[in-house]
């Protein structure tokens, strides 16, 4: 898949058709969580489902190389972390995304948001105060 890339500066006079995306991609682009800083754009694509498929792509705009993750990867990873901390055993990962992303000398790192809902059964009282 080839995409047009038109530059701001120029007044969208230059054009460049860029191939970063595989031949068969299938996937919508997740279009509030696309992320510009500096040089890196980051992407995150709609994979209806289909958890073992990388759908976070930081794309360098230089050099057009991109670094595939997968959200899955990442939500396990966040748990693992909190495990030892607090018992996360009656929740369900309800949604993620990106919201923020960094660039220093050594890389780019992103502030991810995971939401988390307590799971409780269908009619289940719950007292409060």
């Amino acid at each position: 898949m080839k995409l047009k890339i038109r530059e701001l500066s120029t007044g969208n006079q230059k054009v460049d058709e860029w191939t970063f995306l595989p031949e068969d991609w299938p996937y919508l682009l997740d279009t509030p969580c696309v992320l510009f800083t500096r040089n890196f754009v980051l992407l995150k694509f709609f994979t209806w489902g289909r958890r073992n498929t990388e759908d976070l792509m930081i794309l360098n705009l230089i050099t057009r190389k991109p670094f595939w993750m997968e959200t899955r990867i990442i939500e396990t990873q966040a748990k693992e972390k909190v495990a030892g901390q607090m018992d996360l055993s009656d929740f369900v990962m309800t949604g993620s995304e990106p919201i923020d992303m960094f660039v220093v000398d050594k890389g780019a790192f992103i502030e991810y948001k995971i939401v988390m809902d307590e799971q409780r059964i269908f009619g289940e009282e719950v007292k409060l105060g």
